[in-house]
């Protein structure tokens, strides 16, 4: 099974070779590559490129993850393994990769999981993203509240842990407190808001 580095790799080097607009068609090309080699090299050149062709087709789909999905391609079976968050997303990976030229069975190991279940870190590599994703919601909570001239963003404290963001501080009134929560909970990949602030009337 590919590292993330590795897939990520794969997919953009094959997405180059689509941009660029070679001389053959990919086909062509990489027929007259398999037809220079030894048959051990042709199967492992034939099975990287189906996966290439594979993981990149997943990481150009706006409705998958492609950080989510390992693939791997065995003389024309197709190994899925990871996690989606619907059945629908699984049946679309599987679509996707039984349409690659020379795949000719699939293995569909995906698990659907709850937006809860795929925050969870299981990897120091998931840990590492799912820090930076938390640092982004955080920065974005905080900007769009200090843009909201029905709040005191500066009296707001903010943060972020497994999409969870929490709101420490105080405000005015309640119907601050719950514009701020409101506000926050608008953001895209906010799982939950635990809102702390207190309200202190002046």
């Amino acid at each position: 099974m590919k590292s993330f580095i590795e897939t990520t790799i794969i997919s953009v080097a094959t997405a180059a070779l689509f941009i660029a607009g070679p001389v053959f068609s990919e086909d062509q090309h990489h027929e007259k590559k398999i037809e220079a080699m030894s048959e051990g090299a042709q199967r492992y050149f034939r099975n990287g490129w189906q996966e290439g062709k594979i993981e990149t087709a997943i990481l150009f789909n706006e409705s998958l993850n492609s950080f989510k999905i390992d693939v791997e391609v065995n003389d024309g079976v197709a190994v899925l393994v990871g996690d989606v968050s619907s059945g629908i997303e699984k049946d679309l990976a599987e679509e996707i990769a039984l349409s690659v030229d020379g795949v000719e069975s699939l293995d569909n190991q995906l698990v659907v999981k709850s937006d809860a279940e795929r925050i969870k870190p299981t990897t120091e590599e998931d840990s590492f993203l799912g820090s930076v994703e938390d640092a982004s919601i955080s920065a974005q909570a905080k900007m769009k509240l200090l843009a909201n001239e029905y709040i005191e963003g500066m009296d707001i404290n903010v943060g972020t842990k497994g999409h969870v963001v929490t709101l420490e501080g105080q405000v005015k009134t309640n119907a601050e407190k719950d514009l701020a929560e409101k506000i926050v909970e608008n953001i895209d990949s906010v799982v939950m808001v635990k809102n702390e602030l207190k309200v202190v009337s002046s």
